[in-house]
């Protein structure tokens, strides 16, 4: 009896330590998609809840930037053995975790197979630090960023309501789909003059996913236009922080609500985060 308490608490220790993944992604760059991660982020720590930042942009990484950190080291340390992550951790505003990346090292952003592997097994080191980490990937469809996707709990795309943009954001649909059909995708739709123009977007995207690939998106929210958000990003400061009254700031706690709020978890012997690594490995990886 004391043995099967024993495990039951171990059981209980190791689910507590899992934390939630959370890719946040586009189609195209220029949509919003770090400055969403920062600001997720700090609402995320403000409701109560342990956040970390992986900027996993690997070639024009800007988190640190954008939050107005000083950081020694980054991610590039990490992928050439110089540090562990842990190593590399710096703290920004409400105490959310940032884990910053690299920015104009070509090798960095076009690393090997074996090298995206070794990284990506490295992130076991993050069990316990968090409950929930945000991965902000680089825009586009590279191997790296389908990887961060597809290892993930759940995917938020980003797109605004410029016609490329919506385009980019479909055809990143029809990757993650064909990758990983069952994988959980929500919508946040960027930069909308109206509500009416956001929510047409939204219903675009996610008719056409649901028709053509029989594909269902959840649509998480919009940010509106706000003058707020360029005067924060020019003070390297989220917009959640310095504004917290702003449209914007109104509009990512609302999406931010819908996230916790759909917080269900799988078992912890089941197909969580780093149990998908282990079988990333197992089943090669990638050719």
């Amino acid at each position: 009896m004391t043995d099967q308490a024993q495990k039951l608490r171990e059981l209980a220790a190791a689910f507590k330590a899992q934390p939630r993944i959370i890719t946040v992604t586009s189609g195209k760059g220029g949509v919003g998609k770090s400055n969403l991660v920062i600001n997720l982020a700090i609402t995320i720590s403000q409701m109560g809840k342990r956040a970390l930042v992986i900027d996993a942009d690997l070639g024009l990484a800007n988190v640190d930037i954008l939050l107005g950190l000083r950081n020694k080291f980054n991610l590039q340390h990490v992928i050439e053995g110089q540090m562990k992550l842990k190593d590399i951790v710096v703290y920004g505003p409400a105490g959310i975790k940032v884990i910053p990346g690299s920015s104009g090292i070509p090798r960095i952003a076009n690393m090997s197979s074996r090298k995206r592997q070794e990284f990506i097994a490295s992130f076991k080191e993050l069990e316990g630090e968090a409950d929930i980490i945000l991965i902000d990937t680089s825009a586009g469809m590279t191997k790296n960023v389908v990887t961060f996707a597809l290892l993930a709990d759940e995917i938020i795309l980003i797109t605004t309501p410029e016609p490329s943009a919506i385009t980019d954001a479909y055809a990143m649909v029809k990757v993650i789909h064909t990758e990983k059909p069952d994988a959980k995708v929500g919508l946040v739709v960027n930069m909308a003059r109206t509500d009416a123009q956001a929510l047409d977007v939204a219903n675009k995207i996610s008719q056409v996913a649901r028709q053509f690939l029989n594909f269902h998106i959840l649509v998480l929210g919009t940010l509106p236009v706000d003058p707020h958000v360029p005067r924060a990003v020019m003070q390297r400061r989220p917009w959640a922080e310095l504004y917290p009254r702003s449209p914007a700031t109104r509009a990512v706690k609302e999406i931010t609500a819908r996230i916790l709020n759909g917080e269900a978890r799988a078992p912890v012997h089941g197909n969580g985060f780093i149990q998908r690594i282990s079988a990333y490995f197992k089943s090669g990886g990638e050719e």
